[in-house]
């Protein structure tokens, strides 16, 4: 699963594989333990090592992808093979602050969404989101994401328990709301 895709509602942002030249970069952007539950739940562990991040990459169902906008490199983001109807968006982070709050993470949604449904042919798309995370909410809800509010994980971060709730997207939800 090594898409590489122009978003079609933003020609100016592209998802290229992530690979070991990336990690420094990576590391770099997360720095403590909450923004990495919160861009990266428990699969990886503060401070974030190249050996971790070998290992990550190394998951066979997960393709990682740098987020390009404007010719940089400005985050990250991952898509999980859950089984062959559904998938996962995880991981999803803005690492240079001059370009959050800009609307990109929508783009960003949109973009793997589009690998999800078009390139790949799942039929439903999840994601956890904190919360509190309000913004990550509302972007969400925006592309059509329903919460499944029996769905939660608790995280105990730094002595605070985090609560993610799960989010849904049907693909022929999304195709109604989001005509490509």
């Amino acid at each position: 699963m090594d898409y590489i895709c122009c978003n079609k509602n933003n020609p100016l942002l592209h998802l290229l594989p992530f690979t070991q030249d990336d990690f420094e970069r990576l590391i770099q952007w997360v720095g403590n333990a909450e923004d990495l539950m919160q861009f990266a739940g428990p699969s990886l562990q503060y401070p974030i090592t190249k050996t971790q991040l070998q290992e990550y990459i190394a998951v066979k169902a997960r393709t990682p992808y740098k987020v390009c906008y404007q010719q940089e490199v400005i985050g990250h983001c991952a898509i999980t093979d859950l089984n062959e109807s559904s998938a996962m968006l995880n991981h999803i982070l803005i690492g240079e602050c001059k370009f959050r709050n800009l609307g990109l993470g929508k783009h960003i949604v949109k973009e793997m969404l589009q690998i999800i449904f078009e390139n790949m042919n799942i039929q439903s798309a999840e994601l956890y989101v904190f919360d509190w995370n309000i913004g990550a909410i509302k972007c969400y809800k925006q592309i059509g994401f329903v919460e499944v509010p029996t769905d939660f994980k608790i995280r105990e971060v730094c002595g605070s328990k985090w609560k993610a709730y799960k989010m849904v997207l049907k693909r022929e939800d999304y195709f109604s709301n989001n005509p490509f």
